[in-house]
């Protein structure tokens, strides 16, 4: 019986309309603020793009193996590199390329 009890009270508590708290107006002095266009979808894009570029020159400098990935990718831009193709080289800077890409338009 206390149970039921309970619930009723707890039923009609979670049921009541709700009034908010009066804060003269603050709440609404925040939202006003706030800006009101967000930025379009091709600044988004480039800004995006800055940054993961920035972090993959940053990260060649700063990690172990970014000796290694700066190779791979002046092999692969250096003129006659198809003369002497490599595979492991060719496979990261497309890895870096799509993960760029992919994140990206998961972004956009």
């Amino acid at each position: 019986m206390t149970d039921q009890h309970n619930d009723q009270w707890l039923d009609s508590l979670l049921q009541a309309e709700e009034t908010g708290i009066e804060d003269a107006g603050f709440s609404q002095r925040v939202l006003d603020a706030l800006p009101h266009a967000p930025l379009s979808e091709k600044t988004r894009f480039w800004i995006l793009f800055s940054c993961a570029l920035v972090a993959g020159i940053v990260s060649c400098f700063l990690l172990p193996s970014g000796q290694y990935v700066a190779d791979a990718i002046l092999k692969v831009f250096t003129p006659g590199y198809m003369l002497t193709f490599s595979i492991p080289s060719l496979a990261i800077v497309a890895m870096l390329i799509g993960s760029t890409i992919a994140v990206v338009r998961a972004e956009a």
